[in-house]
C-alpha cells in the first residue's frame, strides 16, 4: 500500500489527508500545533472567488463548488451558512470592476445581482449610505475553518489514517525527520505547512502577509451579509508593504469579524495595536453603530503567498515524491478541497480536476535560497 506523508493539519493538510485516506492510501499527518491553528484559525471563514493571478480564479472556483458537497457531509459544527457577500461599490471605477466580476460570475454559473443604493440599504439599513450600489453573491458561504479541519481529520482517521504529534525538522527522500531524530518514512510527502514550509524548503518562492482581525461582542442583525469593499481584491494583488480593506462578516452566534489588513513579510504574531484601531475606526465608518459595540479580542495570521501571487501545488522539481501544496494566500480555506484533489490526482497519476499547470513549481523556485523568506523566520 503506498504511504503517504502529510506536514500540516490546517485546512489544506487536513483536507489532503481525508482525501488521500478515503482513495485508500495509507496517510500519516504530522502537526505539533493546534489542530486548524496558525491561518487556517486566524482566518475569517469566508468561501468566495475574488479575481487574481493566473490560476486563482480557478482554483477558488473548484474550491468553493466543492464546500457545498463538504457541508452535506460534514458535520453542522463546522458552522457552514450560505450568507450571501456583498460587493460594495464606493466609487464608478469599482463599479467597472464590479460589472466585470458579475459577467465573470454569470460565465461560470454564479447567480448575481448587481444592487443599487436603495436596495443594499434595505438588505443592510444599518451600513452607512456612502455606496454606489453592491454586487450581490447569493451563494458565498462562511465556515468555521478550525472546527472543519478538526472535522476533515477525523474522517481521515477513520478510514485509519494515523496523526503524530511532532515537529518535522527535514525532508528525506524517503520521508521525514523529526525533532528528536526519529525518521519516518514514505512513498509521498505532502508539505502543506502554510507559510513554514519555507523552513523545510528554503527554495519556495513562499512571503508571509500578515493579516489582523477583530471579533466584537454579539450584536445580532448589525450586519446580515459578508460585507466586503470592491477595493478588496486591489488589496491582495497590492505590493506595497501594507494595504487594507473594509471587510465585515457577521458569525452566526451574532459577533461580528471585522478587518482586513495585509503586510508583507511580517513573522511576528503579535498584534499591533495600530492595525487594530485602523480597522476599528474604518468600520465605524461605514457601520456608525460599531462605536457603541465593545471589541473583544484582536488577533493576527501569517498567510503564506507566493512571490508572483499563485498558489504553490505540485512535486517539488529535486524530489518528485515531495509534493507542495501552500501559498493559496488569503483563499486558502475557500481552496483547501480543490488543493486536495490535485494533491491526490498527483499521488494517484491520474487526470486532474482541473489544469495544474499554473501552480507547478518549475521555474519558480529561488534561485538563491538563501535570499528566500525563511531567513525572516529562523
Amino acid at each position: 500500500m503506498t504511504e503517504v506523508l502529510v506536514i500540516g493539519a490546517g485546512i489544506t493538510g487536513s483536507a489532503c489527508a481525508w482525501r488521500l485516506a478515503e482513495a485508500g492510501f495509507s496517510v500519516t499527518v504530522v502537526h505539533e500545533a493546534p489542530i486548524g491553528g496558525e491561518a487556517t484559525g486566524a482566518g475569517m471563514g469566508h468561501l468566495t472567488v475574488h479575481e487574481g493571478e493566473a490560476g486563482v480564479w480557478e482554483l477558488a472556483l473548484a474550491g468553493r463548488s466543492l464546500w457545498e458537497r463538504w457541508a452535506e457531509e460534514l458535520e453542522p459544527d463546522i458552522e457552514y451558512h450560505r450568507i450571501g457577500t456583498l460587493w460594495l461599490i464606493p466609487d464608478e471605477q469599482a463599479f467597472i470592476l464590479a460589472r466585470r466580476l458579475q459577467e465573470r460570475f454569470r460565465d461560470c454559473g454564479f447567480r448575481t445581482e448587481l444592487l443599487d443604493p436603495v436596495e443594499l440599504g434595505r438588505r443592510e439599513p444599518h451600513l452607512r449610505p456612502y455606496w454606489l450600489g453592491a454586487l450581490y453573491v447569493p451563494d458565498d458561504a462562511t465556515v468555521y475553518a478550525p472546527r472543519a479541519a478538526w472535522r476533515l481529520l477525523e474522517r481521515a482517521r477513520a478510514r485509519r489514517a494515523r496523526l503524530i504529534r511532532a515537529r518535522v525538522v527535514a525532508l528525506e527522500p524517503d520521508g521525514v525527520r523529526l525533532a528528536g531524530g526519529v525518521c519516518l518514512k514514505a512513498d509521498y510527502t505532502v508539505i502543506a505547512a502554510g507559510v513554514q514550509a519555507v523552513e523545510l524548503l528554503p527554495d519556495l518562492p513562499v512571503r508571509p502577509r500578515r493579516g489582523h482581525l477583530l471579533v466584537s461582542e454579539r450584536r445580532p442583525g448589525l450586519v446580515r451579509h459578508a460585507l466586503v469593499s470592491m477595493s478588496y481584491s486591489a488589496t491582495v494583488e497590492s505590493r506595497q508593504q501594507a494595504s487594507w480593506a473594509f471587510n465585515v462578516h457577521p458569525r452566526p452566534n451574532g459577533q461580528l469579524l471585522i478587518g482586513s489588513c495585509r503586510e508583507w513579510d511580517v513573522w511576528d504574531r503579535r498584534p499591533d495595536p495600530k492595525w487594530g484601531a485602523q480597522l476599528l475606526q474604518e468600520a465605524c465608518r461605514y457601520i456608525p453603530e460599531l462605536a457603541t459595540t465593545n471589541v473583544l479580542r484582536s488577533w493576527t495570521g501569517l498567510r503564506a503567498a507566493s512571490r508572483d501571487g499563485r498558489p504553490l501545488i505540485g512535486p517539488h522539481p529535486q524530489e518528485p515524491c515531495w509534493i507542495v501544496a501552500t501559498a493559496q494566500e488569503g483563499l486558502g480555506i475557500t481552496m483547501a478541497p480543490a488543493v486536495a484533489e490535485l494533491v491526490w490526482a498527483y499521488i494517484s497519476a491520474k487526470e486532474p480536476p482541473l489544469d495544474p499547470s499554473p501552480y507547478r513549481l518549475e521555474g519558480r523556485l529561488c534561485p538563491n535560497p538563501s535570499q528566500s523568506a525563511s531567513t525572516a523566520a529562523l
